[in-house]
């Protein structure tokens, strides 16, 4: 047996959840990046900022 009590599926469930959520983001970063960097013209320094950004509205409506 573990050492440690199980905090139950909800929390499983949750960690899921999240980790699928950072997937999508960084899939959806991927497809993304080219275009936002062209049509916005993201110097390279300002990139990381920009998808800081976009990842912090995608958390904000999936927590909504």
């Amino acid at each position: 047996r573990d050492s440690v009590a199980s905090r139950g599926l909800g929390d499983v469930y949750k960690r899921q959840a999240h980790v699928a959520a950072a997937m999508a983001i960084e899939m959806a970063w991927a497809v993304l990046a080219p275009y936002i960097n062209v049509t916005l013209n993201i110097e390279p320094n300002e990139v990381d900022t920009v998808k800081q950004k976009i990842v912090d509205i995608l958390v904000s409506i999936a927590e909504y």
